[in-house]
């Protein structure tokens, strides 16, 4: 696990092996955006997709990518202003 978390990204990986439980432990301390378990580097539509390091900390496919294109603005409205 070491030399895999020591390169400079962590966009993807795979994992591959018959033990659930052990996949999914590797799985979670891989320093990647998006791991498979069993699978390639397939996209699934809706599921957030992005790195980590350098290769990124954004995030696509998700409310996170529409924030990233909006700004807030706080309006206050007076209804029944008096003078």
């Amino acid at each position: 696990m070491g030399w895999a978390n020591q390169v400079e990204y962590g966009l993807t990986a795979s994992v591959w092996s018959r033990d659930l439980a052990s996949a999914l432990d590797t799985a979670s301390r891989m320093d990647v955006g998006y791991c498979w378990i069993n699978d390639t580097s397939r996209h699934h539509l809706g599921v957030h997709y992005g790195g980590v390091k350098n290769s990124g900390v954004g995030r696509e496919e998700g409310l996170e990518e529409l924030l990233s294109y909006t700004q807030i603005k706080s309006l206050n409205i007076v209804s029944n202003p008096t003078a």
